[in-house]
Formats: C-alpha cells, structure tokens, sequence
C-alpha cells in the first residue's frame, strides 16, 4: 500500500514537473513570436533587386528613394506565370497546448495533445510513448 502511494504521488510530482517545463516552453515561444511580430512589416519597404544589397529591410522610402519604393510596390504586385508573384513560402506551425499522457493495464503509454495555430485553429493528436512534439505543422 505504501509503495503504490509513493509511486502515485512520485508519478504526481512528475506530471507537474513536465507540465510546468511545457508551460515555460509555451511561454518562451510566445515571446519569441511576439518579438517576431514586433519586428516584421510587409508593409516596409525592400532595396531593388538588382541592388547590391537586395532583399533586406531598408527603414523607410527615403533610405531608398520614392522610385525604389515605387518599385518594390509594383514588383509585389506582379505575379510569375506560375501565380507565386513576390511572396515568401511559409510553413504554418501549431503549438502545443494541453496534452495527457497515461498508462494502461499493461503500463504502455498513451497520449493524445491539442495544438493551437496562429489564427486560433486547435487540432487533437494521438499516438503512443512518452514523447509529445511541442509543434506540428498546420494540417490544413
């Protein structure tokens, strides 16, 4: 009786454990997806393409010059013939949110995880082992 209570509050303390280190994970990531956001504007203007230092953030249409500004505007607007135009490919990515992980009669682990994405979207995962990914990519 003693050892399976000990085992159960051992087992406690480590649920805790991990869930705090998956809250500070979540935590460090949303500062850095806020530090990102803080930092990028599609709306900035580039440097020409056929500049020596084409593709980087300029601070502004006088760094550049009005025709440059003029330029990138135009050049954003276009489209190749495939329809792709000046954009970047992105990968969406969803992170964790809340998981469980449990044993079962035979004491293999079962999880099942919800991920939430950028615009809201949560999605539920299964699978089975001890180990959860933190991030998943936006199955839509």
């Amino acid at each position: 009786m003693r050892r399976a209570q000990a085992a159960a509050r051992r087992f406690a303390r480590a649920t805790i454990r991990e869930h705090t280190r998956w809250e500070v994970k979540k935590l460090k990531l949303e500062h850095e997806l806020w530090c990102f956001e803080q930092k990028y504007s599609a709306n900035q203007p580039r440097v020409p393409a056929g500049n020596s230092d084409g593709g980087q953030w300029t601070s502004g249409a006088r760094a550049v010059g009005d025709a440059a500004a003029a330029n990138s505007a135009d050049s954003d607007a276009s489209a190749d013939s495939n329809g792709s135009g000046a954009q970047a490919n992105v990968i969406r990515i969803c992170m964790l949110g809340s998981h469980m992980i449990t044993p079962d009669r035979f004491g293999n682990q079962r999880w099942w995880a919800d991920y939430v994405c950028a615009d809201g979207f949560t999605f539920r995962k299964f699978g089975t082992g001890d180990r959860i990914r933190g991030f998943w990519v936006d199955p839509r």
